[in-house]
């Protein structure tokens, strides 16, 4: 059998935000939910898209008349191209002579992404860093995020996964034993909400992570919970509160960490680049005070049995 391949957007070297120390963190595409603050839109379908940059467009119609399907025109309104029926030859960002047209996506073996990865080995040693899978959803292309996953665990690199859990769970059983940190997505407590907001149920996500904290402590990694707060949709003291108590209910020594991620829109550019609109494109930060209150609930229901932390930029108060 052939090995697996995997469809990823880039990497991110030094990267301080997914795990402990200097971390290389590889975005792979596809996901199985739709959130409206998703902050990475091009990790969302499986296949590459096309991006388009509209300042360094010329309008020259070079990417329409090299289309064999004619499936892609720029007017006064940006790009507008058939996805569906696209088979994403290329041919029209090998015809733009600005570059204004680019193919996010390509394909990689795990021996690949491996060698591109221990380019940053030297970082990983000397900050505690490590690789994070992340995306998209690393597991919705199990087989190879599992076979990357123990390549870098046989090289000594440390390996944190990044996951909505909205998996089977027996996909997170067989990457774990080569995890050693499991970065865990809890967006909203209320299942109606959360359909609402990402276009899925939270029933297996719940689930799977209830499952996981009623092992050993020895039969899991250690698990930081992260959790968006995106204003008038996860940033609620019910649902902040409601979380506080799932934690509680399913106290476990692995449980290390619970981050309370401050929503942004810098990813705002990307959505006009893939010629999509972007419902909160125009939504202001959090205040200091608002960050400060939800933490102050979520510490105020698990006292010290988890830490506590926010991250990302807030406006003033």
């Amino acid at each position: 059998m052939s090995d697996p391949r995997a469809t990823i957007t880039e990497l991110h070297s030094l990267s301080t935000h997914d795990g402990a120390g200097l971390r290389t963190t590889v975005f792979f595409k596809g996901c199985p939910l739709r959130c409206a603050w998703c902050q990475n839109p091009e990790t969302i379908e499986p296949r590459p898209h096309l991006e388009w940059t509209a300042l360094y467009c010329l309008h020259c119609g070079a990417c329409t008349a090299a289309c064999p399907g004619k499936l892609i025109s720029i007017g006064t309104n940006g790009m507008d191209w058939n996805s569906a029926d696209c088979d994403r030859c290329g041919d029209c960002v090998a015809a733009c002579p600005s570059g204004a047209l680019s193919m996010t996506g390509r394909e990689v073996s795990p021996e690949e992404l491996l060698a591109e990865v221990k380019k940053d080995a030297l970082f990983f040693k000397h900050s505690g860093g490590g690789v994070t899978l992340s995306g998209g959803e690393p597991l919705i292309q199990p087989e190879f995020a599992t076979r990357f996953a123990a390549l870098c665990h046989a090289e000594g690199i440390n390996v944190a996964l990044d996951t909505c859990g909205a998996v089977p769970l027996d996909i997170l059983d067989a990457i774990l034993p080569f995890v050693d940190l499991l970065l865990y997505d809890i967006k909203l407590i209320d299942e109606q909400r959360h359909r609402h907001y990402t276009g899925q149920s939270n029933r297996l996500i719940l689930e799977n992570l209830a499952t996981l904290l009623e092992r050993p402590a020895g039969d899991v990694p250690a698990i930081w919970i992260r959790t968006p707060l995106i204003p008038g949709m996860t940033a609620t003291a019910d649902n902040i509160s409601a979380i506080a108590n799932f934690l509680l209910d399913h106290h476990h020594e692995s449980l290390q960490l619970w981050e309370l991620c401050a929503f942004n829109n810098l990813c705002r550019d990307r959505y006009s680049r893939m010629g999509l609109d972007w419902g909160l494109a125009e939504e202001e930060l959090l205040k200091n005070s608002e960050l400060a209150e939800l933490r102050d609930i979520a510490c105020g229901i698990l006292g010290v049995q988890l830490e506590v932390i926010t991250t990302g930029i807030t406006r003033k108060s």
